[in-house]
């Protein structure tokens, strides 16, 4: 699996995310991008892959395609519309990029490294945006210490097989 935290310019979002899905069918490899600002760590989108792979090998599957799945995961939700918010979107900004699959992974993440620009300061998730998005309570945070939010998204994307 290659991660790779990258400054993306998407001019046309629909074009963008055309490219790719023909760099997923050139290589044969699963591609999928976030908006780095709803991703909390590395491990957040690694832990997403693994469990939406798993979905696929099992058949209980929501989505259509790996990428898609693993969109669902990380946003820790099944429904399309709400995970879709963790995607690109127009204009400049900090974004992460999965590449797996059994395909050429490394000519897969070359070509996104084309796409793209190397980060200055490449910061993962607004926490204020987290807790938003993931409905993470303030009892929650104060649980586990604002410190510890990576475990309570990574808990909200394991949960997600449990609310199956």
């Amino acid at each position: 699996m290659r991660v790779l935290e990258r400054t993306a310019v998407v001019e046309d979002t629909d074009k963008y995310l055309t490219s790719l899905d023909n760099l997923r069918d050139e290589h044969g490899v699963i591609v999928q991008a976030f908006d780095a600002r709803y991703v909390v760590s590395r491990l957040h989108v690694e832990e997403a892959v693994s469990k939406a792979r798993r979905s696929f090998d099992r058949g209980e599957n929501v989505a259509d395609t790996v990428s898609m799945e693993v969109l669902l995961y990380a946003a820790g939700t099944r429904q399309i519309d709400v995970a879709t918010r963790m995607g690109l979107r127009r204009g400049e900004h900090d974004a992460v990029f999965v590449v797996d699959g059994d395909g050429d992974k490394e000519e897969a993440a070359d070509a996104v490294r084309g796409m793209t620009y190397e980060a200055d300061d490449f910061v993962y998730g607004d926490d204020e945006r987290l807790l938003d998005f993931f409905g993470l309570t303030d009892e929650e945070v104060g649980a586990v210490g604002s410190d510890r939010l990576e475990s309570l998204v990574l808990e909200r994307v394991a949960l997600l097989d449990v609310n199956k």
